[in-house]
């Protein structure tokens, strides 16, 4: 993790984008920037909350502990951010937008005892109770279980939970599958004997022969391999793995695509 000017302008765009709201017209944030950032659905603060924290920081300047901690957390998310480079900015956004809705929350709390309730503050308070409805409008149909999107999400996931992986077996994924893939076999399977690895596709060639080596059969997601490689390992994946969509990996077909002029493991690039 470092600072890097030439992932400055892209990370800032996929900030922006962020705190737009366009979320709810349309999956603004369903998107790739250059750096194949994915960007989650739905809605998020967007410009008016930034607006609202303005104001808030204006009218409650005097409660410079309570400002500071609002701009801190937001200021200090955005240079993580932009030091880390993170895979998903969506995810590590948290304490930005709480300091954010702490700095509008401060302009929508009552005005000082000495001072009497306002037009303006009437109107700014309706504007911070119109902001959280309508990130609950927009932004629960994406997680509502009973929704068929999140059913058919839901079902696959217990497929894998049951899925008939022999005692011991790796499985390569990267980040989000894997920790997917964690979860349902550690916790709701209690498959703890397999090994879900998490790490970059180039890594798997040097992962492989080693767990080969040891005796573990080696499963990684269908979808990660070109269709001759695809073609290569069906035959020795067991065919409850291969409905759910996994692939048993063998060094041995990797030599094989060697004697036949096709090169090594043949990955599907990013």
């Amino acid at each position: 993790a470092e600072f890097s000017i030439e992932h400055l302008i892209p990370d800032i765009k996929n900030y922006a984008r962020m705190l737009s709201g366009s979320g709810a017209f349309g999956g603004g944030f369903a998107q790739k920037n250059p750096k194949n950032l994915y960007k989650g659905s739905g809605t998020c603060i967007g410009i008016l909350g930034v607006a609202l924290a303005v104001i808030g920081t204006i009218r409650w300047r005097g409660r410079v502990g309570w400002v500071g901690l609002g701009w801190g957390l937001f200021l200090g998310n955005l240079a993580f951010i932009l030091w880390h480079h993170t895979p998903d900015n969506l995810t590590f956004t948290i304490p930005g937008l709480a300091g954010l809705a702490l700095l509008a929350g401060l302009g929508a709390a009552p005005p000082h005892p000495k001072n009497t309730a306002s037009k303006f503050a009437g109107v700014f308070l309706i504007f911070c109770i119109a902001g959280p409805i309508f990130l609950f409008l927009t932004n629960y149909p994406l997680v509502d279980r009973s929704g068929e999107r999140e059913q058919k999400t839901h079902a696959a996931r217990q497929r894998i939970a049951r899925a008939p992986f022999p005692d011991g077996s790796v499985i390569l994924s990267e980040i989000w599958h894997g920790q997917m893939c964690r979860y349902v076999l550690w916790i709701e399977a209690n498959r703890t004997d397999c090994h879900v690895i998490i790490g970059h596709r180039n890594e798997w060639l040097e992962l492989i022969p080693y767990f080969d080596e040891r005796d573990k059969p080696v499963f990684a997601p269908y979808y990660n391999f070109d269709p001759k490689m695809r073609e290569l390992m069906l035959p020795i994946t067991p065919m409850g793995l291969a409905k759910v969509g996994f692939l048993r990996i063998s060094p041995r077909l990797m030599g094989t695509m060697i004697e036949g002029g096709g090169g090594t493991l043949q990955l599907i690039p990013d």
